[in-house]
C-alpha cells in the first residue's frame, strides 16, 4: 500500500484515477443536463461542484500514476515533503472552496431541507450544522489560497507548517 503520493505505482494511480474521474465525469455531465437521469434536488452548479470533487482528484491520481512511472528520469529537484506543487495547490484550493460552497448552499440556500438524525432532526439544526461546516471549510480554503499565492506568486517561501511553528520566547531581562 502506498503511504505517499510518490509511492503510487502506475497501475494503482491510473486504474483508481480512471474509476474516480469517471464517477465524477458522470455527475458533471448530469449537472450539465447532457445525461438525463432522475430528478435532482439541488441546483446544477451544486451537483457540478460535487462531480468535480471526484473528477479532479481522479485526474490527479492518473497524473501521479503516469509521473511515477517515469520517476527515474526526473531531472527537477525534489520539493519538501510538506510543500504542495502548483497543480496540487490549485486542486486543494478548488476542492476546499467547492466543498465549502456546497455546505453554504445547504445552510443558506432557498427551499426546504430534510435532515435525519442529530439531536432533533429539524431543518434548522441541519442548516446550522452545515453552516458551521461551511465556515470551517471556507476558512481552510482561504488559508490554502493565501498560502499558495504567497508561495507561487509572491516569491516568498510559505508553508502551512511554518505558520504553526512556535516562536522562541522573548529574552529575559535580569532583575536587580
Amino acid at each position: 500500500m502506498a503511504t505517499s503520493i510518490d509511492q503510487v505505482t502506475p497501475k494503482q494511480g491510473i486504474s483508481v484515477g480512471v474509476i474516480v474521474a469517471g464517477i465524477g465525469l458522470v455527475i458533471v455531465l448530469r449537472a450539465a443536463n447532457i445525461i438525463q437521469a432522475g430528478a435532482i434536488h439541488a441546483p446544477n452548479w451544486v451537483v457540478g461542484i460535487a462531480g468535480l470533487a471526484f473528477f479532479l482528484p481522479g485526474l490527479f491520481m492518473v497524473y501521479y500514476g503516469i509521473r511515477n512511472a517515469y520517476q527515474p528520469f526526473r531531472l527537477a529537484p525534489r520539493r519538501d515533503p510538506g510543500q504542495l506543487s502548483f497543480g496540487g495547490w490549485i486542486l486543494v484550493g478548488l476542492l476546499t472552496t467547492g466543498l465549502g460552497l456546497i455546505g453554504a448552499w445547504v445552510a443558506l440556500g432557498p427551499g426546504a431541507r430534510q435532515f435525519q438524525g442529530g439531536i432533533t432532526g429539524s431543518a434548522i439544526e441541519g442548516r446550522i450544522v452545515f453552516g458551521i461546516g461551511a465556515v470551517i471549510t471556507l476558512s481552510v480554503a482561504a488559508l490554502v489560497w493565501v498560502n499558495g499565492f504567497r508561495q507561487f506568486l509572491g516569491g516568498r517561501k510559505a508553508s502551512t507548517s511554518s505558520a504553526l511553528q512556535r516562536r522562541p520566547p522573548p529574552p529575559r531581562i535580569p532583575r536587580r
